[in-house]
């Protein structure tokens, strides 16, 4: 007597090519199944192709259904299978027909185009032999088994109804598993579609052999519990990636050939237009705990030491980031947009998530620690930013070289005579472009400090390093060159307005640089006076006029405006317009690096953040500068 266990499963897909497509009588051929295994969550599943081992009767029914992504509602309906049989070649074949619906026609279209090029047939398991057992995996034969269904897909299956999943109805059932039988040899006799037309049934073999195989039930449960986590997982990441990179029929032949989702990653990294615009975010897809429970000082400690230990989870983290910016050269560690912004900040897709999660324990989850930011990098940054507070526009998340489009000249008006024709005017456009240029900025600690944990010390040195960060950005918006990879600031900038300052400056000549920009129609938005701490000092001590009460600065305004100053304006310098009209653009990921050469002998170091940025003005008329 043979030892039989049960499976649940419920109905299951496999994706194949769709070929030979008739136009006139809207009908393709089809390859719907093979001998080729396929893991689920039990083991790895040979579909027996002899020929009493597929029940055709419902697909040679004439009534079958051609879906769309194995939706089995009637709008979702597309087509029909006309008849189906079992080939010489050990695969199952059909003949489908759309029909003239509004969805056939699209998806017709689209097949036609070569757009969708895909199938997958949903079928259901009625017995199953233990064919062998080797390196802790079962590999079974399905000796009875009967298909439901054909759909167009882009994927093989909707990531609900996945693989080794419950189909949308009709629930699970139990499948008899016979141990120990002797492996089964395809039936290679080819099948006429005119005769397939009986329900068939696979035989009981009983001519098997009867040793016990001494694998217990509670074995092979452990077994499948492992495999539906791991596989279900790796498929539905394969299915999420290829969605993102629009590579739905790589997906689906990664899924066939039991390709890891890593290995399909890095393809869809290297064969994908779409990668290039999750690559320059500079996300992978951490959740916002893991984000948070990343430590730069964990990370530096682990550079400096050279040993990874209780910082795996940053190791995974870095090398997971430099992976997905293999074009962009890291100096140190490749510290991910994720751990720099916010939850609600980000722009990557889950599909990115690593393999790694801060709820698995025995996948991560261990070596996520405390929660060391107070507040994202880049929120720390922007705090520290005075342009924040001057209204500049700030782009993130950028791809390349970024234009933004403009107005050189504006239409024209006129008054028109009844019957007349308006005289044509088109205004002149133009554009500004943003480039990655790269700021670094730096800051020192001693070794005694680096060896802390607290997260009190992580949010100290993040805030420095945003701070150093900042006031190189805001001494390039007002004054940068453009040159030697410094961005063009406000001053530089060609077609800004200027007014000449006195000694003192006067508050006439306040009122003459908001004259500048009014002139040029250009006196509205966020307008706003910023200045050197020079100036500040005397506006705050100098009357507006010698018969009008008030001084020039008078609670942080300058005639009605906000009024700021800074170190990082050039001397005798002042600037006034609609900072609504500069932008700043933020790219990709932090180049973190450690560097010991200027404090080797006190045993401190520097740590040196990398950002790509830049800044740009889109309409120069915005401004104008005191000197």
């Amino acid at each position: 007597m043979k030892t039989k266990d049960k499976i649940q499963v419920g109905t299951l897909f496999r994706a194949m090519p769709l070929s030979n497509i008739d136009e006139e009588k809207r009908t393709a051929e089809i390859s719907f199944s093979s001998e080729l295994p396929v893991e689920r969550f039990f083991g790895d599943e040979i579909l027996d192709h002899a020929v009493d081992s597929v029940r055709l009767e419902w697909l040679n029914s004439g009534r079958a259904p051609l879906l769309a992504d194995h939706n089995n509602s009637v709008h979702d309906q597309i087509g029909v299978i006309e008849k189906a049989e079992i080939g010489g070649d050990k695969k199952g074949r059909a003949v489908v027909r759309f029909g003239k619906g509004a969805l056939a026609e699209e998806l017709f279209n689209n097949v036609k185009d070569g757009i969708m090029s895909a199938v997958s047939v949903g079928y259901r398991i009625h017995k199953m032999v233990l064919q062998s057992s080797e390196d802790a995996k079962d590999v079974f034969r399905i000796t009875d088994w009967e298909p439901l269904e054909v759909s167009l897909v882009s994927v093989p299956a909707d990531k609900d109804v996945g693989f080794g999943r419950d189909a949308q109805t009709g629930g699970k059932w139990d499948v008899d598993v016979k141990r120990n039988e002797t492996p089964l040899k395809p039936n290679l006799e080819s099948t006429d579609m005119k005769t397939k037309n009986q329900p068939l049934r696979a035989p009981e073999n009983e001519g098997g052999a009867a040793a016990a195989t001494g694998i217990s039930e509670a074995d092979v449960k452990a077994r499948s519990a492992i495999a539906v986590k791991n596989r279900d997982a790796e498929v539905a990441r394969i299915i999420e990636i290829g969605k993102k990179f629009n590579q739905g029929d790589a997906a689906t032949a990664a899924i066939r050939d039991g390709q890891t989702s890593d290995s399909f990653l890095d393809f869809a990294l290297s064969n994908s237009d779409e990668a290039e615009a999750v690559r320059s975010t500079g996300e992978i897809g951490l959740t916002k705990k893991e984000g948070e429970g990343f430590s730069f000082l964990r990370a530096m400690n682990a550079v400096d030491s050279g040993n990874w230990t209780g910082a795996e989870f940053e190791k995974e983290v870095c090398e997971a980031t430099q992976k997905l910016n293999k074009s962009r050269k890291y100096d140190g560690l490749a510290i991910p947009m994720d751990v720099m912004l916010s939850g609600n900040e980000r722009t990557a897709t889950k599909m990115m998530q690593r393999d790694l999660s801060a709820g698995v324990l025995d996948s991560g989850g261990y070596l996520v620690g405390t929660t060391h930011a107070s507040g994202s990098f880049i929120e720390l940054l922007r705090a520290q930013l005075l342009l924040s507070k001057l209204g500049v526009r700030i782009l993130s998340g950028l791809v390349g070289n970024v234009a933004i489009p403009k107005l050189t000249g504006g239409a024209t008006a006129y008054w028109v005579n009844e019957g007349s024709d308006v005289t044509e005017s088109t205004p002149g456009t133009g554009s500004v472009t943003l480039t990655p240029k790269t700021v670094a900025g730096h800051v020192d600690v001693t070794r005694k400090l680096l060896k802390q944990s607290s997260p009190d010390v992580e949010s100290l040195i993040r805030e420095d390093l945003a701070l150093s960060i900042a006031l190189k950005i805001e001494a390039a918006a007002y004054n940068g060159t453009g040159a030697s990879g410094e961005p063009l600031g406000i001053l530089n900038t060609t077609g800004i307005g200027s007014e000449t300052l006195g000694t003192p400056a006067t508050f006439g000549d306040y009122v003459n640089m908001e004259t500048e920009v009014a002139t040029d129609n250009a006196l509205f938005g966020s307008l706003n006076y910023v200045m050197t701490h020079a100036l500040a000092g005397d506006a705050k001590q100098n009357l507006k006029a010698s018969a009008v009460s008030g001084f020039i600065w008078d609670k942080n305004e300058v005639n009605g405006h906000p009024a700021y100053r800074t170190s990082q304006m050039p001397t005798g310098k002042a600037i006034f317009g609609n900072f609504r009209d500069a932008i700043i653009g933020e790219w990709g990921s932090l180049d973190l690096t450690l560097d010991k050469s200027n404090q080797n002998k006190s045993g401190g170091m520097e740590i040196v953040a990398m950002q790509d940025i830049d800044f740009a003005v889109r309409h120069a008329e915005s401004f104008c500068a005191g000197v």
